[in-house]
């Protein structure tokens, strides 16, 4: 899919290019203006030549919210952490318990 070329930022693959590389994950960015597919998040080839397995986003916060989530298993465990005192309700009090 890349014509043998090592995966690395700034590649531009399948009319993405990629601006975000971590392990086995990479994340790129359409350079097409206004399609519904802006951003995709592939996991690279073992030979680190190509990619495969493209999970496909419109908005730019959910693909790096994939991105960050494969990237580092521990994240999307974490995500809650931030919750104000002010924007728990009494549902989110009784489910805890």
């Amino acid at each position: 899919m890349n014509d043998n070329k090592a995966v690395t930022i700034g590649t531009v693959i399948g009319g993405y290019r990629i601006y975000g590389i971590c392990g086995e994950y990479c994340i790129a960015e359409n350079i097409a203006p206004r399609t519904a597919d802006s951003f995709v998040v592939w996991t690279i080839d073992n030979d680190k030549n190509g990619v495969h397995t493209g999970r496909y986003y419109g908005d730019k916060m959910d693909a790096e919210w994939e991105f960050a989530s494969s990237c580092f298993p521990w994240f999307q465990d974490n995500v809650n952490i931030n919750i104000t005192e002010d924007e728990c309700t009494e549902t989110n009090v009784e489910t805890a318990e």
